[in-house]
């Protein structure tokens, strides 16, 4: 029996990485002020981001439909929310979709697809603290499509003694957006997509939150770019393009003048 599983994986990584997201709430307005200016040539105005609770299902009881084969070799024991567990996947015998099942004390639950790609397309199943409560939870996360990959967050809620997921998300990608050491959570469309997508969550009393860069803006390209050591928000149109820099739920424009 192994305990965890990892694919080498260029796309993202939990393994090793201390992830801690944002605890603190948002303001939920959206209002622009001017908040500094630093040095002679570059000046910041704020929005605050608007922050929307995720809503969490229950995992079905349930076991393997027929038809669904267990892959031998990789079934895992893993310890989540204090709980000993076993994850076992599944694959149809005329397709390269795989199903995961967590058992607890003798009882299935079916957290869902997994990949489409058969074993090859997990990419991380794995037990971490994600949310930073100091529990781990369960985060599988597989191919769905030719560029496309989804996060699944499984977690165990202790006072109704039930089984959650957390979280589903895409194209998941971890990244210190505010250089204070701690990793934001985002999903982030490829590069050059239009219309594109960022969106960044955050672990605000028992459940995840999320805001809609792109939506909150108005703007309909949006990704990210380096400079100068940090990671910033480039969002706008092909004609006129700004930098945003991320901290405490609000969006830094960084406008720079000769």
């Amino acid at each position: 029996m192994i305990t965890s599983f990892t694919k080498n994986s260029t796309k993202w990584s939990l393994v090793g990485l201390a992830v801690i997201l944002l605890i603190s709430g948002c303001a939920l307005t959206n209002a622009k002020t001017d908040v500094s200016q630093k040095g002679d040539n570059v000046i910041e105005y704020a929005t605050q981001l608007k922050f929307s609770a995720v809503p969490t299902s229950e995992l079905p009881a349930e076991k393997p439909e027929a038809g669904l084969k267990e892959l031998k070799g990789t079934e895992l024991e893993l310890q989540i929310s204090g709980k000993k567990v076993l994850v076992k996947l599944y694959q149809g015998t005329d397709s390269h979709d795989v199903y995961a099942f967590l058992i607890d004390e003798g009882q299935s639950y079916s957290i869902g697809l997994a990949s489409s790609y058969s074993l090859l397309g997990i990419n991380e199943l794995i037990a971490s603290d994600l949310t930073g409560n100091g529990q781990n939870e369960l985060l599988i996360s597989g191919d769905m499509g030719a560029a496309y990959v989804e996060l699944k967050v499984i977690g165990y809620d202790a006072e109704t003694k039930r089984w959650l997921n957390l979280l589903t998300m895409g194209t998941p990608k971890i990244v210190d957006l505010d250089g204070d050491g701690k990793s934001e959570l985002m999903a982030v469309s490829a590069a050059g997509s239009i219309p594109s997508y960022l969106l960044i969550y955050q672990w605000t009393q028992g459940h995840f939150e999320m805001a809609d860069v792109v939506k909150q803006l108005g703007n309909v390209y949006t990704t990210l770019v380096e400079q100068d050591g940090s990671t910033l928000i480039q969002s706008g149109t092909d004609d006129a393009k700004k930098l945003f820099r991320y901290a405490d739920g609000e969006l830094a424009e960084v406008n720079t003048t000769e």
